[in-house]
């Protein structure tokens, strides 16, 4: 006997549909950095749109609200920085990570400037944060072996804000840049440690 139960529909995934789908979303994305890049207040569903090129129900498609389109952006160029990256070990391999993200920033074209000034201005969340500062804490515990736990802690927060993109537009701001702003972040954190010890051995 036949079956006469409908079909189903075969689900497949082509190749190029989702290289097409992905230069669709970097078009947005793109499209966002450049309409913050000459409005900071100026962010909108439909001037992205414009911008990239393509319709409003596309923008929603991709990203259902402005948040979660700015997030995305940030992602994208936190991606291109390597801030994301944790292979790393100990607080010279933070600082040699912190010397390359740096080469990177300099490099960033003023839409990307804009971007992080506006994501900047935002508190990092805890689901953010938390995690961050646990890969930091177990990434250079060597380092911190011996100190008193407050005084670890405060390394601890101290490299978590030099060796983020808020310290490293802070010190571009102030004409701390590429190496130099590295190496800057190295000193501050290496004399701290030692300082530490030393107030410690003296007790």
């Amino acid at each position: 006997m036949a079956d006469s139960r409908p079909a189903k529909k075969r689900r497949y995934r082509s190749a190029l549909r989702e290289e097409q789908v992905e230069a669709t979303r970097a078009r947005i994305l793109d499209a966002a950095v450049a309409v913050l890049a000459e409005d900071l207040t100026g962010l909108t569903m439909p001037a992205v749109a414009k911008a990239a090129g393509v319709s409003l129900p596309t923008v929603y498609r991709h990203y259902p609200d402005k948040r979660a389109l700015l997030d995305a952006a940030v992602q994208r160029m936190r991606a291109r920085l390597g801030v994301i990256s944790d292979d790393y070990e100990g607080l010279e391999g933070l600082c040699a990570r912190q010397a390359r993200i740096m080469g990177r920033f300099e490099k960033l074209g003023d839409d990307y400037r804009a971007l992080l000034a506006v994501s900047n201005a935002q508190t990092m969340p805890p689901e953010e944060l938390e995690p961050r500062m646990a890969i930091l804490r177990e990434r250079i515990a060597d380092d911190l072996d011996g100190l008193d736990g407050p005084d670890a802690e405060r390394v601890l927060e101290l490299a978590n804000l030099l060796c983020s993109s808020v310290g490293g537009l802070a010190m571009t701001r102030f004409g701390l840049h590429g190496d130099e702003a590295a190496g800057f972040t190295a000193w501050t954190l290496e004399t701290l440690v030692a300082g530490l010890r030393a107030r410690k051995r003296s007790r």
